[in-house]
């Protein structure tokens, strides 16, 4: 009997120690964490970034000393990124982050509660317009701060403690609009050396400059008069400059200059509105603030025009349609480019092709705009051309969003894409399209394809259409996810593509629109292929579908067997046929399935590459389905048992909820049980004449032969009584195997 019961408690601790795992695994770091912070706010804290992100719309909840949910996580925050939306940071929000060196604040904010920034490594403070007060203790012992010379004007009180404490601040420029510097505003800051005061402040509290060891005199922007109205007290540091002299702005690049600054006559210094500039240009994506000036891009020892920001992005395609940079010229993007909305001209033309590697290296173009207001080829490229030499022309590597609209005056032929027109064995590789298409409705479409417009020989793979091809009502002709028209069986490859987007015609009569191919005109069965393609996007349609489908519009010149062979493993979810007109045929999913990150698995579980992915769970806005290289999708067991009946879900994490079960063999028949644990067992049944038990976890695994009686009881939730809670069974004899 004491053999009995010192098994039977070895089996408990097992199944205790399961019920605790979920607890322990939370003390884990290397994880992303996420909850409310709000009644509509929510935060997530992502670990590869050090990045805490606060979302949602609305004020934050206020907190008390280290009371914030995120404060577990302390030592590992070293960004902070609050969204447009939320309208107040609470008491304590981030105090005591100490490694949190950079805090993103946006124009939506009206309020900053006590103590929000106290304690962290913020190096500089950037207010949003609209703030009024800056509470008490808000940036209290912050000894990365150097400087503050630029919060916004809006500001009209200094709160207690507000800045005290801040031992490395050399310079504080108080704001104009400021009536009141609270008591120890500026207390214990060793440092400082400069301090500017507006004569818009009518009172300065007793104790608002003490301990400052470095401070010999105050600049003021008053009268001696004005001054003496406001400090009353002997604990006001005595020694004041009076700097009535406004000086302008040198707008000449060859000299140096001061912005709209105010000089002080004791000390021959700037006090107010930045430090003396040297002379030259004054650079702002490229363009310099001062004059005509823009930069232009360097070329590098491997023969290519490096480009970093919009200045040098317009230089090259104005440069290259002009003929000034050869029969070819090479591309590389060294930074994220924000095109600002700016007109943009495509890089390439019908004269004068495109030749060339261009490379985005994973960087972004943004607010990307073009007007289409004539015929001719339109994209980021015109057209391009790689002269019938495989890699002599590549498009790769870059993810673009913006806006294209048409203003036709005539109708006209249009070629459309982020590359209007490929010939010539050009490549075009990883790149993600969001750019959205809108069509008016009085002149017809002719070609538009969320990645071409038309192609000849061409090599599409690991591209992607995620924006929308917005037809109107009138006529289009071919219209296509990823290329619009290939035409005279033109060897063309699609691979690892994927139409996400949207597409939407008014027009009431058939068009030749496909999620993937609008039109291909085929030779008798040869020279295209598509192969582990995607198309989950939306084609909502007004006219008929007959030349309408979720792979191809039409498809020429092609047999069931030709198709059969030419187009594999392609997948869609679609009202429409895969095809339109002809003979392709493709694999239905169901929407659940796309929606749920079960079809992203599938398809990465199904690649070589690392390719597919999708944000379940992470942080909204979710994806509704795969997309390229997005968040890994993890395939989680959340019940059944015996490899028979095993039920999954599907998440960006790895999930443990200590699902189990327990099986034994009697006579060469396998007997299960399953349940999942969290926190108490979930009893499903008793197992029963049977010669071994397993208790299993994603951690642990217990093996054990039963010597006589088979059943067994527990109360594992410690409430006296044996219930739902609790294994339900008696006098177990077990012995370890």
């Amino acid at each position: 009997m004491k053999r009995t019961k010192r098994i039977l408690c070895i089996v408990l601790s097992v199944i205790m120690l399961l019920t605790i795992l979920p607890i322990n695994s939370m003390a884990i770091p290397e994880m992303d964490l996420g909850g409310t912070c709000g009644d509509n706010l929510e935060w997530y804290f992502k670990y590869d970034t050090k990045t805490l992100t606060i979302y949602g719309t609305g004020p934050m909840y206020d907190y008390d000393f280290y009371q914030t949910p995120w404060y577990v996580r302390d030592l590992y925050i070293e960004n902070v990124v609050v969204k447009s939306g939320v309208t107040s940071i609470g008491n304590f929000a981030f105090y005591g982050l100490s490694n949190a060196a950079k805090i993103d604040i946006p124009d939506s904010v009206q309020s900053i509660g006590e103590r929000a920034f106290s304690y962290t490594k913020i190096s500089e403070v950037k207010l949003p317009d609209g703030i009024t007060e800056i509470s008490t203790g808000a940036f209290r012992s912050c000894s990365s701060l150097r400087s503050v010379t630029s919060l916004p004007n809006s500001i009209t009180s200094i709160g207690v403690d507000a800045f005290s404490s801040c031992n490395n601040m050399n310079t504080f420029v108080v704001p104009d609009g400021v009536t009141t510097i609270n008591n120890y505003a500026f207390s214990s800051c060793s440092n400082l050396s400069m301090l500017v005061i507006p004569d818009s402040v009518t009172h300065i509290g007793e104790t608002t400059l003490q301990y400052l060891d470095a401070l010999k005199y105050v600049h003021y922007l008053g009268t001696p008069e004005q001054w003496e109205t406001i400090t009353k007290s002997d604990k006001i540091h005595p020694d004041i400059h009076y700097c009535v002299e406004k000086q302008g702005t040198y707008t000449s690049c060859d000299q140096e200059y001061v912005n709209d600054g105010w000089y002080c006559n004791d000390c021959q210094v700037y006090v107010k509105g930045g430090e003396s500039v040297p002379a030259g240009h004054i650079l702002e994506n490229g363009y310099c603030t001062k004059c005509d000036y823009s930069e232009t891009p360097t070329l590098n020892e491997n023969s290519q025009y490096e480009i970093s920001n919009r200045a040098e992005l317009l230089w090259f395609a104005e440069q290259y349609n002009a003929g000034n940079l050869g029969s070819s010229a090479n591309a590389v993007l060294t930074n994220d480019i924000d095109l600002e909305n700016t007109e943009f001209t495509p890089i390439g033309n019908s004269s004068k092709r495109y030749v060339g590697i261009f490379d985005g290296q994973g960087y972004s173009i943004n607010n990307f705009k073009m007007t289409i207001s004539k015929g001719g080829y339109y994209g980021l490229f015109g057209y391009v051309d790689g002269k019938d030499t495989a890699g002599k022309t590549v498009i790769k590597n870059f993810t673009i969003n913006g806006n294209v609209t048409t203003a036709l005056t005539s109708k006209t032929d249009t070629w459309y894409g982020v590359v209007g027109q490929a010939d010539g064995k050009t490549e075009i590789i990883n790149v993600q399209s969001s750019v959205n298409y809108t069509a008016g409705d009085t002149y017809y479409k002719k070609f538009v394809g969320g990645i071409v417009g038309q192609t000849g020989d061409i090599t599409i793979s690991k591209c992607s259409f995620d924006g929308t091809l917005d037809l109107g009502t009138s006529s289009v002709d071919c219209v296509g996810g990823i290329a619009a028209y290939s035409y005279n069986g033109k060897i063309v490859s699609i691979t690892d593509c994927a139409f996400t987007g949207a597409i939407n015609s008014d027009y009431t009569s058939a068009s030749q629109i496909g999620g993937l191919v609008g039109y291909y005109n085929g030779e008798n069965g040869r020279n295209m292929t598509i192969t582990n393609s995607i198309s989950v996007g939306d084609i909502t349609l007004d006219g008929a579908t007959t030349k309408a489908g979720a792979i191809f519009g039409v498809l020429n010149n092609h047999t069931v067997a030709q198709a059969e062979a030419k187009f594999t493993n392609n997948y869609y979810c679609s009202t429409l046929n895969p095809c339109g007109t002809g003979n392709a045929t493709a694999i239905f999913v169901e929407k659940e399935k796309v929606e749920s990150g079960e079809f992203a698995y599938f398809l990465q579980e199904n690649s070589t590459e690392d390719i597919w992915g999708q944000n379940i769970d992470y942080h909204p806005p979710y994806d509704k389905h795969p997309v390229m290289y997005g968040m890994e999708v993890q395939k989680n067991q959340i019940g059944g048992c015996c490899e028979v009946n095993y039920i999954y879900s599907y998440s960006n994490y790895v999930e443990d909820p200590i699902s189990y079960h327990y099986f034994g063999v009697y006579n060469g028949v396998k007997s299960c049980g399953c349940g999942i644990l969290y926190g108490n067992v979930n009893y499903d049944e008793v197992v029963d004449h049977i010669d071994y038990m397993a208790l299993v976890s994603h951690t642990i695994k217990q093996f054990y032969q039963i010597a006589d009686e088979k059943k067994f009881s527990a109360d594992l939730n410690g409430d006296g009584a044996l219930d739902a809670f609790d294994v339900i069974a008696l006098d177990l004899h077990l012995a370890q195997e």
